[in-house]
């Protein structure tokens, strides 16, 4: 009766011990399915936030900045449709520009289009600077198509620098081109005054996160 006795206390032993390396292992699986699971969640997902991120965007076409002095007002009419080739600079000035996207053809990137304010001395009152965006067959954009078309200060202030105003925001995919012309002028509401005072103003584009 007593070998009995050692013989199931033996087993029961061995049992115990069966049981917690059974416990360990299952738990041993579970961790190393767990990790598997992460690192290809990592694997797949975190290459494609840096993809998406690598984009960008670059302007071409313009060298000068805008100037604009206070020796002609015009009417918006006028601003929109006369020939600029015919009328000074100073008094109309037509920048034709355009936008290159960097990257892959398949990724798209939101960009901001601003006129940054270049102070002078005697600046002109940006309240009387009418900025009118066009594609390149002279078709304005959607904030630019009503009857009144907006002044330099009414623009939303670009979150890139406190001096630049945003005329423009879209998105473009790596190797796509966009086509801009932008004109400038002095609003017939400005009083002509003997002081020349000038408007300066340059146009960047920049990636928006």
């Amino acid at each position: 009766i007593v070998r009995v006795d050692k013989m199931d206390g033996r087993k029961q032993e061995i049992l115990k011990s069966d049981l917690k390396n059974s416990k360990y292992f299952n738990k041993r699986v579970v961790y190393f399915i767990l990790l598997v699971i992460l690192f290809s969640v990592l694997v797949c997902f975190v290459p494609m936030i840096f993809d998406n991120n690598s984009n960008d965007v670059s302007l071409v076409g313009v060298t000068d900045n805008i100037l604009l002095n206070n020796n002609l007002p015009l009417t918006d009419i006028s601003g929109k449709t006369l020939d600029a080739s015919n009328v000074r600079k100073e008094f109309l000035n037509e920048v034709a520009f355009s936008i290159k996207g960097i990257g892959n053809e398949e990724k798209a990137v939101r960009y901001e289009i601003c006129l940054i304010n270049e102070a002078t001395e005697e600046e002109i009152n940006s309240n009387y600077v009418k900025i009118y965006l066009t594609d390149n067959d002279n078709k304005p954009f959607n904030f630019y198509n009503g009857n009144a078309v907006p002044v330099y200060q009414s623009l939303r202030i670009s979150e890139g620098s406190a001096d630049g105003k945003v005329i423009y925001s879209d998105i473009i995919k790596g190797k796509e081109i966009k086509k801009f012309k932008l004109r400038v002028w002095l609003s017939d509401a400005y009083i002509l005054n003997e002081t020349d005072r000038y408007f300066s103003a340059k146009i960047v584009v920049r990636k928006v996160s």
